[in-house]
């Protein structure tokens, strides 16, 4: 089997178990907090890593040789992710999920500006049909435009520069540190966050899409617990 169409598998592949988290995720925005499991998730899914990194033989590394744009990478994700997790709370799951397929334009363009790669004929035509494909979703209209849909659109640009720097770094630090790195990232901002929002007794019951996010944590009941370790496990399997 040719690598190209072995990358075409692993990428279908990882979308599709992609499509289970997202809706998993949204089945938990009426009684989960996007927070929660976000940090869950992030802390399931490097324990998962380093249980396989430790059964396979392989060393343990989280250090990075690249520290500013791992950060910067993580921070991304961590924007980009909650955006979208956000807009399922707000939109049905197609349509965000179709939006953010305007990704790989984001990605085509970076490559292009960054890392200096040929742009042919054909990929104009892709970029410019997807564009369009993405106008006709997000219909834009001063009358009835809706800013959820915007959410998708940045998680889309900001996986796009997650990636362009995951090309660049790739060469010292491996995929399993630079997942580690932006697991890290997510539970350190997902706990930042709680602590500011509940040091200075923010409320935002009723607001739809950030009740989803800011809501109370809860270690009781069983059956989010389970879905956020599921979720975790899927995500962390997509990812790699």
């Amino acid at each position: 089997m040719s690598h190209d169409r072995l990358g075409i598998m692993l990428i279908m592949a990882g979308m599709s178990l992609f499509s289970i988290q997202d809706l998993m995720i949204k089945l938990l925005a009426e009684q989960g907090s996007l927070l929660q499991i976000f940090v869950l998730r992030s802390l399931f899914g490097g324990l998962v890593i380093l249980a396989y990194l430790y059964l396979s033989g392989r060393s343990v590394k989280i250090s990075t040789a690249y520290p500013l744009l791992t950060v910067i990478r993580s921070t991304f994700f961590f924007i980009g992710f909650m955006s979208f997790y956000i807009s399922l709370a707000l939109m049905p799951i197609a349509e965000a999920t179709a939006i953010f397929f305007i990704s790989p334009l984001f990605i085509t363009l970076l490559s292009w500006f960054f890392l200096k790669y040929q742009v042919g004929l054909y990929r104009v035509v892709a970029i410019i049909v997807g564009f369009v494909g993405t106008a006709l979703i997000v219909k834009p209209s001063t009358a009835n435009f809706d800013w959820a849909y915007l959410l998708p659109i940045i998680t889309a640009l900001t996986y796009a520069i997650s990636m362009i720097i995951a090309k660049h770094t790739r060469d010292k630090d491996t995929v399993f540190q630079q997942t580690i790195h932006m697991y890290l990232a997510s539970i350190f901002y997902g706990v930042l966050i709680l602590c500011v929002v509940n040091g200075f007794g923010l409320s935002f019951d009723g607001i739809k899409g950030l009740e989803y996010v800011f809501r109370s944590w809860s270690f009781t009941d069983a059956k989010v617990l389970l879905a956020v370790m599921t979720v975790s496990v899927v995500g962390t399997i997509g990812m790699l």
